[in-house]
């Protein structure tokens, strides 16, 4: 009973956070949809040579601090008998305490990164990306920084008491205000060049990280009293000092940020080097930021599309990979092992060969004003890197749950220098230009995530079912991305006839996601990739299987 709830707690949180992720992304690709018209692939090129920087910086500052404080949250220590389900839902004055420590430090590292990026943008530009226009973006991103360590902390807070909603309402409200703020700063300063336009695109990370944040703050306190109510009396809590939860704290995070520079480390080396070496080639500055535009503000949006799905799953696994872990309750740990990765596997198969299967049509749906032929090209080649890099996610919260967050560190290690090789070897290659540091970006992901698992494999001592979890799921991906482009070939002959050749493709591209999504859902049913008791443990689960059976599905 305890590992149905546990398992079940486990797909509640990280569906919420993934609804939330599903719609920030859309938001998102809304967002970069009306920005490229607005200063179009070389303003994109501003925009997407600061946005990595500020991206690594966010990730050192922010990333393995929520995981950190909802790991020790969910572990803090009771003196009850017998310890309850999540410990941190009966100790609020341990969990508050944890808060209480590490929201001034969260504070200390805003100042420090937000003023370190004002500050050093100058340098970064001309330096760094070898892209001096960029440093109007780099300034605007900077103080964006301040704010998003000290939400991170709040994040933190809720998730390591499983509980999700305000993570997710926050989510949504940070990115509302990006999209909103940044398209209008955008329109408005683009008058004085795009890059400038690029720089009112990229304060709209300042004005969403503020709402976000204004949003946690009434979440707890809103909360608080009640929080309050809950906590167990003082014998029923073993106090901490403050610099050995600063030190847990260090410990825990610093692996796990590490881990998460993974696509800004990719980011940040195609945005230092590419333009550089397509100039080697004799390609123009404004041609190569262009070139860059369409790899990174273009394609790599297709790309991240799953990312924050997966990390909700990893976000979710963490705490409760540890509480498991803590208790030695090994057999229910392993069970969400498994179910986290089939998870990712199936949000990312899918998410990649659709991808790959529609790339230029999908290309010329969302950038009509761009070229769709390069851009198609490069998502091709990237969209494979979505189902190593949903795997990069999964595996590293659960090395990081389990005490081993250093193995995937090292592991990213060896995918960078692959992909610094590869990326300055084929960039130079007029054959592959800019392709090449899409294909660099893609053998880092599929180094590192096979490693990664080598070591799941041997510290968890788990045995896969691989023909459930890994060959059943491929087949039917593949059988997908064809549908996909059937149903695309078909649909666009037979709009044509009647509308405009343009028209027609947008048509068509909407048509093979529909045929390919509803395909998709219904073979994993039918070949029992998923069965009845993974549908039960969704939310409205019984609501969906009575659905399915009165489609005749399952």
């Amino acid at each position: 009973m305890e590992n149905q709830t546990i398992q079940g707690s486990f797909i509640k949180g990280a569906a919420i956070l993934g609804i939330a992720g599903i719609i920030v992304k859309v938001l998102g690709a809304i967002f970069k949809i009306p920005l490229v018209s607005i200063i179009a692939s070389t303003g994109m090129g501003y925009y997407s040579s600061a946005y990595p920087i500020y991206v690594m910086l966010l990730a050192i500052a922010t990333s393995g601090f929520p995981i950190a404080i909802s790991k020790m949250v969910a572990e803090t220590k009771t003196n009850l008998s017998p310890p309850l389900l999540f410990p941190a839902k009966g100790n609020l004055k341990g969990a508050n305490e944890i808060f209480y420590v590490i929201l001034p430090l969260m504070v200390v590292i805003g100042i420090i990164t937000s003023s370190g990026l004002f500050l050093s943008s100058d340098f970064l530009a001309r330096n760094m990306l070898e892209n001096p226009k960029a440093v109007y973006s780099l300034k605007a991103l900077s103080l964006a920084l301040f704010f998003v360590p000290i939400m991170s902390a709040y994040r933190g807070f809720f998730q390591g008491r499983n509980t999700m909603f305000p993570s997710a309402i926050s989510q949504l409200m940070e990115q509302m205000g990006r999209v909103i703020l940044g398209l209008t700063l955008a329109l408005i300063m683009v008058k004085k060049g795009v890059e400038y336009g690029a720089a009112g695109a990229s304060f709209g990370a300042t004005g969403g990280a503020f709402l976000g944040l204004l949003a946690m703050i009434w979440f707890y306190l809103r909360e608080k009293k009640t929080l309050n109510s809950e906590s167990q009396v003082e014998d029923c809590y073993e106090k901490e000092h403050s610099v050995r939860i600063i030190k847990e704290l260090l410990i825990i995070a610093i692996p796990v940020i590490i881990g998460a520079l993974v696509k800004p480390i990719m980011d940040f080396i195609d945005a230092s080097m590419v333009i550089g070496l397509l100039m080697k080639t004799g390609i123009g500055e404004l041609d190569a930021n262009s070139m860059l535009g369409q790899l990174s503000g273009m394609a790599t949006t297709m790309v991240n599309l799953p990312s924050i799905m997966i990390s909700a799953i990893a976000m979710s696994i963490v705490p409760i990979i540890s509480y498991e872990y803590s208790r030695n309750n090994i057999e229910s740990a392993e069970r969400n092992v498994v179910l986290s990765i089939r998870m990712a596997l199936l949000i990312g198969l899918p998410t990649g060969i659709g991808l790959m299967s529609l790339s230029e049509p999908i290309m010329n749906l969302l950038f009509p004003k761009e070229p769709s032929q390069l851009a198609g090209q490069i998502l091709f080649i990237a969209a494979l890197g979505v189902v190593f890099l949903s795997l990069i996610q999964v595996l590293t919260a659960i090395l990081q749950g389990v005490g081993k967050a250093h193995l995937p560190v090292l592991n990213l290690m060896i995918g960078v220098v692959f992909k610094v090789i590869i990326t300055y070897l084929l960039t130079t290659n007029e054959r592959f230009g800019v392709k090449g540091a899409a294909i660099g970006t893609v053998v880092a992901y599929v180094i590192s995530a096979f490693l990664d698992f080598i070591a799941v494999k041997k510290f968890l001592m788990l045995e896969f079912d691989y023909k459930k979890i890994l060959v059943r799921p491929i087949v039917v991906t593949l059988l997908m991305g064809f549908i996909a482009r059937i149903s695309y070939k078909v649909a666009s002959i037979a709009f044509f006839v009647a509308i405009s050749v343009s028209a027609a493709n947008k048509f068509a591209t909407m048509i093979g996601i529909v045929f390919a999504g509803i395909f998709y859902i219904v073979a994993l049913i039918k070949c029992k990739i998923i069965e009845e008791d993974d549908l039960r443990n969704l939310s409205k689960g019984q609501k969906i299987i009575s659905l399915f059976k009165k489609l005749k599905i399952v």
